[in-house]
């Protein structure tokens, strides 16, 4: 799910657009699992990478702003970032 900046509007994106990104993480995964133990910051460069790659084709917002995996969740009334969201209703041990 990408979010907007500016004005907080979503943007679900299927497997099936994202095509070469998801293609080239899956590659870059495969080659990281094949040697043997795990390197943590490898996946991290992939994953920073991989967010780069669809940000960069999926990012542009109808207002004018950026979306991307990290953008703050939005209030689509007023769109400050200050939402109280609650107390949870539920606990699970």
């Amino acid at each position: 799910m990408l979010r907007c900046e500016v004005c907080g509007s979503e943007r679900a994106i299927s497997y099936k657009e994202i095509g070469e990104p998801l293609l080239k993480l899956e590659r870059e995964l495969e080659a990281i699992e094949g040697l043997g133990d795990p390197d943590f910051a490898a996946f991290d460069r992939v994953r920073e990478e991989y967010y780069r790659d669809v940000e960069a084709s999926f990012g542009a917002c109808e207002c004018g702003g950026r979306r991307t995996f990290a953008a703050p969740l939005r209030c689509r009334a007023c769109r400050s970032t200050d939402i109280d969201l609650g107390k949870p209703w539920r606990l699970y041990d």
